[in-house]
């Protein structure tokens, strides 16, 4: 069961959509992966038996860079000790963004007490209050912001025209298949950022594991 294209409109003072890190800087991508996008609709909607899936997003304005210095944990210490240090991360200033999104039910998490036609009642009902389950935040918890549903997508602002290869980024990870994490690559063309489909990250993306270095 597939839904037709949702639009959100994402909004907030800071955010860091973190890139492929070459040195100790944690650099930011411009727009949000589809990993951050599918975090920020969930917040919206959590439910396993829903997936999230990333369309498009518009970089509806131009948000500056800044860096700043932040306290991360450098390894996790056995007791109450912990190993802290600080690290530079650029963080993006004034975010807005358009996100299309589409949806459907999953059959690994559908269980068998779960009714699709509820699950999306629940879904159309969330969005006509312009309720969220948690909090939003755009890349990382220090960057709060404000997702709202958008009936018209004709009302939003015109994104900006920028045009940028991000290069072969982290996708997502694939919660509702093999729960394999992928790379794939993206590109904004006129200020449009198109996100693959599943099926050809499944197919053309780089598998990879996830390891954190300090």
């Amino acid at each position: 069961m597939r839904s037709k294209d949702i639009w959100f409109r994402v909004q907030g003072k800071f955010a860091h959509f973190g890139g492929i890190s070459f040195g100790p800087e944690r650099t930011t991508m411009l727009v949000p992966s589809a990993s951050a996008a599918i975090g920020m609709c969930r917040a919206v909607f959590g439910k396993a038996a829903l997936e999230w899936l990333p369309r498009e997003v518009h970089l509806l304005s131009k948000p500056e860079r800044i860096l700043t210095t932040v306290n991360e944990l450098k390894s996790f210490a056995t007791g109450h000790s912990v190993d802290r240090t600080q690290r530079q991360r650029t963080m993006l200033y004034g975010c807005d963004y358009g996100l299309r999104m589409g949806y459907r039910i999953s059959p690994k998490h559908l269980r068998p007490q779960d009714n699709p036609e509820k699950i999306e009642k629940m879904l159309a009902d969330r969005l006509a209050k312009q309720q969220s389950y948690r909090s939003v935040c755009l890349g990382v918890s220090q960057a709060g912001g404000v997702i709202e549903w958008v009936h018209d997508p004709s009302l939003m602002p015109v994104p900006v025209d920028h045009t940028e290869d991000f290069g072969w980024i982290f996708y997502a990870t694939d919660h509702h298949g093999d729960d394999q994490s992928y790379l794939a690559p993206l590109s904004m063309k006129a200020g449009i950022a198109t996100y693959p489909s599943w099926d050809d990250v499944r197919k053309y993306g780089r598998p990879f594991a996830y390891k954190q270095v300090s």
